[in-house]
């Protein structure tokens, strides 16, 4: 009986380091990642000393786990960052408040640039995030000059793109019949097509022109503080087509705008490529914190 015991013991013994040694061989879990900051609620501007920052992540160590431990720093406007201090506790939450100029209760007015980190339970550190915030006294006076934000180029299609995913919708729709309207990236940028619909048996044959409207930054307004001020287009070289400006013009808040584009060529299709699009905005910002989340 004993002996019995002696090797159920070894037998355990034996799984037990097996089972070290696959454990060991196994991958680890990566570090943590801030997939998402909001400052200031998604306000580009405040009057007050501090601003509440929120951060998404996720947490390869402990999926479904709220990160264990964040730090953050400020850099004030036309400074340098505030050194980083040490990582605190979250006690399970993603939301803080945070002194835009520790120790002064009117900070200067300006841009605000605030950075955060995490850390999981296994001392991995995530990226480090950033985000802005423009602080302002209560008179509009006190708000700095605004400046140019010029897109271009090959910049234009990752200007739709992100805008599309915050919300601001680029439409397309035909004029009259028969007409197909297609916006769509073109290599390094950003082109509108428009072409005849191709049908087996025309019934009639059509003489007018095929005419689009494309639609840009519909369905939501700009963070306050940043404007629209205009779009440039040019003629595709190997099939031109015109445009002009269509309906209202942005105002306020709004960026909302409609071309139409008409072929030139007699084969009924044509394209005009988006070359420009410039927003005014507070300075030391950069053209995506002119979109709300």
């Amino acid at each position: 009986m004993m002996a019995c015991c002696r090797w159920s013991r070894r037998a355990l013994c034996g799984v037990i380091v097996l089972g070290a040694f696959a454990t060991a061989g196994a991958a680890q879990p990566g570090p943590p990642q801030i997939t998402r900051l909001v400052v200031n609620g998604g306000a580009n501007l405040t009057t007050a000393d501090q601003v509440t920052v929120e951060f998404h992540y996720t947490h390869p160590a402990a999926p479904g786990v709220p990160i264990p431990y964040f730090r953050m720093r400020v850099k004030p406007p036309g400074g340098t960052h505030l050194q980083w201090g040490r990582f605190f506790d979250t006690g399970g939450r993603n939301t803080f408040t945070v002194k835009l100029l520790p120790g002064n209760p009117s900070p200067p007015g300006g841009t605000y640039e605030i950075q955060v980190q995490l850390r999981d339970g296994g001392v991995r550190s995530s990226n480090v995030a950033t985000g802005h915030v423009i602080r302002a006294s209560p008179t509009p006076s006190a708000l700095p000059a605004p400046v140019e934000y010029r897109i271009r180029g090959t910049e234009i299609p990752t200007l739709l793109g992100f805008a599309r995913l915050r919300g601001y919708l680029n439409t397309s729709a035909p004029m009259n019949k028969g007409a197909e309207c297609i916006s769509r990236q073109n290599g390094g940028s950003w082109h509108l097509r428009v072409q005849r619909m191709v049908v087996p048996v025309p019934l009639v044959t059509d003489t007018l022109p095929v005419t689009c409207e494309f639609g840009f930054f519909k369905g939501k307004q700009l963070q306050y503080g940043w404007k629209y001020k205009s779009s440039a287009f040019q003629a595709w070289a190997t099939q031109p087509a015109t445009w002009s400006p269509y309906g209202p013009a942005p105002t306020g808040l709004s960026a909302a705008f409609s071309i139409t584009v008409v072929p030139s060529g007699p084969m009924g299709q044509g394209e005009v490529v988006m070359t420009e699009v410039i927003f005014e905005g507070p300075p030391g910002s950069r053209w995506q914190d002119a979109f709300k989340p």
